[in-house]
């Protein structure tokens, strides 16, 4: 349900199913195995996150020396087909930011340092092999 800058992932543990209010938060590590269990309300969650009263092991450091900021989630424009997909030379992979570039200049919103979403990966793949 939502990621930091940095790459850590937020989601909701939803049990019990259909009671939102009881689910819990849990945050994912950037690029590492570890998580962290928040038992209470996103709207709880955020305000403790952001005032200083939680800390979360799993963010940095920095996590808030820029001050909070969110960035609202527009609905993503339908993707252009994916023929066009840019082929990295012979014996070597696609730079993360080759897939960027190519992500949004096919439609696709895409972060610009975190983890790449695998349904962009996928469509690059798909476009890059075809």
């Amino acid at each position: 349900m939502g990621v930091t800058d940095n790459g850590e992932y937020l989601f909701w543990l939803t049990d019990p199913a259909g009671v939102p209010e009881e689910w819990t938060i849990a945050a994912n590590e950037a690029r590492g195995p570890r998580w962290y269990a928040y038992g209470g309300g996103l709207a709880d969650f955020l305000t403790a996150v952001l005032s200083g009263r939680e800390t979360v092991p799993l963010f940095p450091d920095s996590f808030l020396t820029q001050g909070a900021f969110f960035t609202p989630t527009t609905p993503a424009p339908t993707p252009a087909p994916v023929d066009t997909a840019p082929q990295p030379p012979a014996g070597r992979t696609a730079d993360a930011n080759d897939i960027r570039t190519w992500a949004r200049a096919h439609g696709y919103d895409v972060p610009g340092r975190a983890r790449i979403p695998v349904a962009i990966l996928e469509a690059w793949e798909k476009a890059s092999s075809g």
